[in-house]
């Protein structure tokens, strides 16, 4: 049985790279399937005109899917600027006009000096939300694998990380989390013409700190702080985690925590940065589902489970908590009726 998961779970043995940075990507790869109906849509093929709020736009082409929908790329035809436009799935109309709301609050900010993507207008065309943003040049996950992974230099690091912590400051002085920050959603500006020139964007998921509660599933599997999944109360410091981890992709050329559940997320963070503190592992909400509590008296002791303990205690807890459901982990031939329990 453990042999069986240690394949599911190759962090658990020997971690198969790639797929774990396929893994990292899985909301964008699910995307293809999930927006099949609104990728067929003839109106967002090239030359199509767009209606905005103030004017129009002419489509020239798709640069992007994703779970929410697709981008494509448009020309404004009043002012001829190129922007981005995001058209978001009819079904998810309430995560469009959220970001809406989320892009609004942003506004008191200077978008340059904040290194955060600028809305320019937003729009309803036949029944699906639209948000235009100023065209950027592309994603740091891109940019690295067009250099085969090849880890950045210091300096470019350095360059990155100086323009996002001063986005994620503008964002806590607003109390706003983006709770989803990966490679994926920072994007170099111009990168001929201003190297390692950055932004943060895709503020989708983004939430005021007032909405977040314990217990909560967020962010992206491959760069979740370890609050979550201990279950513990939550904060704009989540957002630093993943940034850590995305800062160390660009370092090492590849995942800090190459996880294919969550199992792995803890086991790694554990042996990287040790186990946590008692006091936190006693309040968090799902500290059982990765430690046994081995003394209660004099003080409480935990002990991580080994991967038999993981897998035969976590199941039912993990889908009551709506937690890896859509890994292929829970896919794998172990969890079949037919599989055999020793």
């Amino acid at each position: 049985m453990v042999a069986s998961y240690v394949v599911a779970t190759p962090a658990l043995g020997q971690t198969d790279s790639t797929a774990a940075l396929q893994l990292a990507r899985l909301p964008e790869s699910m995307g293809n399937k999930c927006c099949k109906k609104i990728c067929k849509c003839p109106w967002t093929g090239q030359n199509v005109i767009l209606k905005g709020s103030y004017c129009s736009y002419r489509v020239v082409r798709v640069i992007g899917r994703g779970v929410y929908g697709k981008v494509v790329k448009c020309k404004n035809l009043n002012t001829k600027e190129t922007v981005a436009i995001k058209i978001i799935r009819k079904d998810l109309k309430h995560a469009g006009r959220s970001e809406i709301l989320n892009m609004f609050s942003l506004r008191k900010f200077d978008s340059d000096r904040c290194s955060l993507i600028k809305m320019t207008d937003h729009f309803v065309h036949k029944e699906h939300q639209c948000l235009a943003f100023e065209i950027l040049d592309t994603d740091l996950f891109e940019f690295m694998k067009g250099r085969h992974f090849k880890p950045l230099s210091v300096s470019a690091i350095r360059l990155i990380a100086q323009q996002m912590l001063v986005a994620l400051q503008a964002l806590k002085s607003i109390a706003m989390v983006h709770t989803d920050i990966k490679p994926d959603n920072i994007m170099l500006v111009n990168h001929k013409l201003i190297p390692f020139k950055v932004k943060l964007i895709d503020f989708g998921m983004a939430k005021h700190v007032s909405e977040l509660r314990t217990g909560s599933w967020v962010q992206p599997n491959c760069y979740r702080a370890f609050e979550v999944l201990l279950g513990l109360p939550l904060s704009v410091s989540m957002d630093m985690w993943s940034l850590g981890c995305t800062l160390a992709f660009c370092y090492l050329g590849r995942l800090l925590f190459p996880s294919y559940s969550q199992y792995d997320n803890m086991k790694m963070f554990v042996e990287l940065c040790g186990q946590p503190d008692n006091s936190l592992l006693n309040k968090g909400l799902f500290t059982s589902n990765f430690f046994n509590l081995v003394q209660e008296t004099p003080e409480e002791i935990w002990e991580l489970k080994d991967a038999k303990e993981y897998v035969m205690t976590s199941k039912d807890k993990f889908a009551n908590a709506r937690m890896d459901k859509d890994l292929h982990f829970w896919r794998h031939p172990l969890w079949s009726e037919e599989a055999e329990v020793s």
